[in-house]
Order: structure tokens, then C-alpha cells, then sequence
């Protein structure tokens, strides 16, 4: 990527359903920047969100990441090209553990056995990153408070290979607390380069 390229620019986007919920969306989003998309309910925030993870297709205006074209047809290949959401309704297995939950898909295993010792140390270091390390990677999420689960939703979908995160709401469910420690992460995340939504 050359110097001056944002790492996401969205022009003419919109999206029709049986009206148009979207009209003429555009915007650029440099690496390490933060942006807030404000508005009422029904706005199209979040259609806007999801049409950039692949969750939605565009019915019209066209997205660079990177200054390349980017389409994606699916939320597997956003996140493969390092766009991920975190979504308001929490997509964690309650009956798995923090570490299984962090690295769903990806569990490092041998033989078939998975790599436990591996997988918490793994785990540990994701969580530190956010600010979680008081957090026992053994711990099953459904023994963990809202806002925790929230704040571990996103150690999953911050991975050295992410370069723009979508935050949908991101403190509905926290406490004032929680939410000072989610701004903080923010901080540090803008620090890396990476751009969030």
C-alpha cells in the first residue's frame, strides 16, 4: 500500500430493499483512524456495516481496500482481507470456553488432539492485547458477565492481520467502566493502525 491510500474508501454506495434504505454513501477511512456513524434507528448504519463485511450485497456504488477493488462476497472472505465485525448480537458459543471461543476455526491441534497447553497460551496473548488478561482462558463464556463477553468478541476479531473492525454498538451492553476500558482499547488498537468503524 503506498503512502496516502486510505485502507477502506466506499463511493455511491446504496442498498434497496423494497425502498432504498442507503443513497449515495461515501467515505474514506485512513489506517488508525476512528469513525463513528451517528443516526436514528433505521438510518442504515448497520446495513452500511454489513454490506462492508460481506454480510450484504450492494444493490449499487462500488469499495476499495486498500486502493484495490473489494467485493466480498461472504463474511469468511471480508475477514480473510482482514475486515471484521463485531456484532451487537454476540456470535459466541456459550457452552465453550474463552480460549475455544478465540480461536474457533483455527484451534491448534496434532494427530486430531487439540493442543490445549497451545491454546490457552495462544489465548492468553490475544486477551492481553485488549486488556483481558485477568481473564482464565478456561473460563466458559457463559460464566462471564455481558460486557466481559462483549469485550471478548472483540479480542477475536482483532488478529495481526486486521486491518479495519467494525464495532456495531459496541456499548449497548457495558457498564461505565467497561466502557472506559473499551475506549482505552480503542487507543491502542488506533495505535497498531488499525481503522475502526
Amino acid at each position: 500500500m503506498s503512502a496516502g491510500v486510505p485502507v477502506l474508501a466506499m463511493e455511491g454506495m446504496g442498498k434497496d430493499y423494497a425502498a432504498p434504505v442507503l443513497d449515495g454513501v461515501s467515505l474514506t477511512l485512513a489506517p488508525g483512524q476512528v469513525l463513528a456513524l451517528t443516526g436514528e434507528n433505521g438510518a442504515g448504519k448497520s446495513t452500511l456495516s454489513k454490506i462492508l463485511c460481506g454480510l450484504t450485497p450492494p444493490s449499487r456504488g462500488h469499495m476499495r481496500l486498500d486502493g484495490t477493488s473489494y467485493a466480498p462476497s461472504s463474511r469468511r472472505e471480508a475477514e480473510q482481507l482482514g475486515v471484521r465485525m463485531v456484532m451487537q448480537e454476540l456470535g459466541l458459543v456459550s457452552t465453550l470456553t474463552v480460549a475455544e471461543n478465540l480461536l474457533l476455526g483455527r484451534l491448534p491441534h496434532r494427530a486430531g488432539w487439540v493442543r490445549r497447553g497451545e491454546m490457552h497460551a495462544l489465548a492468553a496473548r490475544q486477551l492481553a492485547r485488549i486488556g483481558l488478561q485477568h481473564i482464565d482462558p478456561a473460563t466458559p463464556v457463559a460464566a462471564l458477565g455481558i460486557g466481559q463477553q462483549q469485550m471478548v468478541e472483540i479480542a477475536r476479531n482483532l488478529r495481526d492481520d486486521t486491518r479495519v473492525l467494525v464495532l456495531d454498538e459496541p456499548t449497548a451492553m457495558l457498564t461505565p467502566r467497561e466502557t472506559a476500558q473499551l475506549f482505552e482499547q480503542i487507543d491502542a488498537m488506533k495505535a497498531r493502525g488499525v481503522a475502526i468503524i
